[in-house]
Formats: C-alpha cells, sequence, structure tokens
C-alpha cells in the first residue's frame, strides 16, 4: 500500500469518526430538548449554581417556565444581593434561551434536566 492509500485511509477514517460524533452530539440535544419540554409541560424546572465572587459565595436559583408560546427564565441571588440582580427575560424560541444563557450567564439548558435525571421525578433544587 503507497503513501497515498494510507493517507486516504486515513482521512476516511478520520471523516467517518468525525460523522459519528456530530450524530452522538445530535442525539444528546434532541434527548436533552425533549426532557425538557416534558418537564416544563409538567411546571416549572429549577437549577441552581454556587458562584464564589468577593469573597464570598452567592447562590443562584434559576426558574424556567414556559407561558403560552414563549420561555420565561428567572434567575436570582438566594438571599438577594445588589452585586447579583434579578434577571426577569422571555424569549420566543428556544435557541435564543440557549444563546442568553451561554452569554450572560453560567446556567445551561442541561441544567433544569440533570436534576430529573438523577432523581427520576424530582424537579425541585
Amino acid at each position: 500500500m503507497g503513501g497515498v492509500e494510507v493517507k486516504w485511509i486515513l482521512s476516511l477514517i478520520g471523516a467517518a469518526a468525525s460523522a459519528i460524533g456530530a450524530w452522538e452530539l445530535k442525539d444528546r440535544i434532541q434527548n436533552r430538548n425533549r426532557k425538557l419540554d416534558t418537564g416544563l409541560d409538567a411546571g416549572p424546572l429549577q437549577a441552581t449554581l454556587v458562584t464564589g465572587g468577593k469573597g464570598c459565595s452567592v447562590r443562584q436559583l434559576a426558574t424556567l417556565r414556559r407561558a403560552d408560546r414563549h420561555y420565561a427564565l428567572s434567575i436570582e441571588a438566594i438571599p438577594p444581593s445588589a452585586d447579583c440582580p434579578t434577571i426577569e427575560q422571555t424569549f420566543e424560541q428556544k435557541s435564543d434561551l440557549e444563546k442568553f444563557l451561554e452569554e450572560k450567564t453560567r446556567f445551561r439548558l442541561g441544567d433544569f434536566v440533570r436534576r430529573q435525571d438523577s432523581t427520576g421525578t424530582d424537579r425541585s433544587h
């Protein structure tokens, strides 16, 4: 087997591995979205996050609700803090919500379904 054939075979293997990885990622995202939709059909979903800042820890509670055809997000510090203002935001598309979470917060959509996965039914944090 010549060098050209080996390079071609390695390229083919690399492309196959990339395709499998992309397929698995798509499957995980679809599964997460299915769990998120099922959870929201039953009521609000919550996620908590503890972050450190200015020598202390801040606990944040995020609540996600479906209001009509919109997603309503609320993020508040527990206890309330001037350093961590409450966020109230509504999104028409799940993709807009996901983008906001990634760009403006430390929360991710998966945070709202993880608690359900670990307990099966418990929806609170």
